[in-house]
């Protein structure tokens, strides 16, 4: 069910979520620009997919395990 279809007003719930332990940087920044209907990109896979791969690099070389980022 969509926050619509409840009859619920979408800037009150977020307003009412962001703050709480289900807030994030996320929620309060790129919500807002959803709810406006505005799904340009906030960041870039590939920008993620490089810090990702210079992580795993990294703790590889300091001889930390992490099974998380070695997933593809």
């Amino acid at each position: 069910m969509t926050i619509q279809k409840a009859g619920l007003d979408e800037e009150k719930v977020l307003n009412t979520i962001k703050t709480g332990a289900a807030g994030s940087w996320s929620l309060s920044n790129l919500a807002p620009r959803m709810i406006k209907g505005d799904f340009a990109p906030g960041f870039y896979v590939k920008h993620f997919v490089k810090d990702m791969s210079t992580a795993l690099s990294e703790a590889e070389n300091m001889g930390f395990e992490t099974p998380g980022l070695k997933i593809s």
